[in-house]
């Protein structure tokens, strides 16, 4: 085989390694950058631990975790007694990130396991659990779907759930980027309104208030808009409706609930 094809093949291959892929878990945290999220959901941490018991929690499971920065952060901080923690993620590129990040030690002492599949898939852990994380999650799932989810839980009296959301387009500029992309808009009242419906009780609530700027958005913000809209809308329509409200200084802020329900 000519020595100049196997170069021009390596280079190739070299090439394509080096080119960021266009994955979910790369373009969220690009999507991050241009926000506050990661300091403004610690602090609400600290606010919280002084609310509620989470002692006696020892098994949790979280939904749509992503890398799971956020939720092994709340497990670290808030469940002092936890044994095992569970994630589920369908995203393979998120899940590689997960097993890194439970390899990192920052749960000593608790078992950890990764089921790759979505939320509306999830067939259970095979025991009740004590608490489960939904945080940032109810985007990508069907409003029919909600409900249906919240009633599968397997949960002993008692166990508590915690979730996390936008409150509403009016309140939350990512929703009102969507919406105006043609997503259909959906509010923190529902998904409450849903989980009230099957026999929790609310426990506590709290807000979530911090900055997002996507003026003059690099392209893996647009990129990151179009996976999540499917790539139904252009890169051009995507920059105009960014334009359209980042415009406003009074649009840049996000508006989302920290809330508590029990069993």
């Amino acid at each position: 085989m000519d020595i100049r094809f196997l170069i021009n093949i390596v280079m190739l291959l070299m090439t394509e390694m080096a080119v960021p892929q266009d994955n979910y878990c790369r373009l969220l945290a690009e999507w991050h950058k241009r926000d506050d999220y990661w300091s403004t959901f610690r602090s609400s941490l600290g606010e919280l631990a002084g609310k509620v018991d989470f002692s006696w929690v020892k098994s949790c499971v979280a939904f749509g975790t992503g890398s799971g920065d956020d939720e092994i952060e709340f497990a670290r901080r808030l469940l002092p007694s936890l044994r095992a923690f569970t994630a589920v993620e369908f995203d393979p590129e998120s899940v590689k990130a997960l097993h890194a990040n439970f390899r990192d030690g920052q749960l000593p002492g608790v078992e950890t396991s990764v089921m790759e599949t979505s939320l509306e898939s999830w067939t259970g852990v095979g025991s009740p659990v004590d608490c489960v994380l939904l945080f940032n999650v109810f985007f990508h799932v069907k409003p029919e779907d909600r409900r249906a989810f919240f009633e599968k839980c397997y949960m002993d009296a008692g166990g508590v759930v915690v979730i996390i959301d936008d409150e509403s387009a009016d309140a939350s500029n990512f929703l009102r980027l969507m919406k105006r992309l043609g997503y259909p808009e959906y509010t923190y009242k529902e998904i409450e309104g849903d989980i009230l419906a099957v026999g929790y009780r609310r426990v506590l609530i709290q807000s979530i208030v911090g900055k997002r700027d996507l003026s003059n958005p690099s392209e893996d913000v647009v990129k990151f808009v179009e996976l999540l809209r499917h790539r139904t809308v252009s890169h051009e329509e995507i920059r105009t409706a960014i334009a359209e409200i980042f415009s406003q200084p009074d649009l840049c802020i996000y508006h989302k609930r920290l809330a508590i329900f029990e069993k």
